[in-house]
């Protein structure tokens, strides 16, 4: 009777731990969520004209400036056509390849100084 009473009291205690342990788990996920939302709204998107894109830098024109920034060749991009129709998931190094200098690029930002997204182009309306 005392061995199955003291084994029920040590399963309520590990059964408390785990739910407690979860709860950790929750609550440092969702400060990991803020953070990153934190630097999501930290750094805004870069928006140039086209320059040159070698060796896996980028060289866009920004208010007048030069800005540089790595974008490896199998970063995936989003094309805008001339007929309006996007292309998505191209690769950087086809993206850029036949581009003209001063084309509207935007550079989106992912984790820390790492870029998210790069759109080429600019969408277009539709003719009806």
């Amino acid at each position: 009777m005392i061995r199955s009473l003291a084994a029920l009291c040590a399963g309520l205690f590990v059964c408390a731990g785990l739910v407690g342990a979860q709860e950790l788990r929750i609550e440092k996920k969702q400060q990991r969520e803020e953070k990153r939302e934190e630097r999501r709204e930290a750094r805004p998107p870069v928006v140039g004209a086209y320059e040159s894109y070698r060796d896996g830098v980028l060289v866009l024109k920004v208010e007048g400036k030069a800005f540089e920034v790595r974008v490896g060749p199998d970063v995936k991009t989003t094309v805008w056509a001339a007929t309006g129709e996007p292309r998505d998931n191209v690769p950087a190094r086809d993206g850029f390849r036949d581009l003209r200098p001063g084309t509207p690029v935007r550079v989106t930002w992912g984790e820390g100084d790492r870029v998210g997204g790069v759109t080429i182009g600019t969408p277009r309306e539709r003719e009806k």
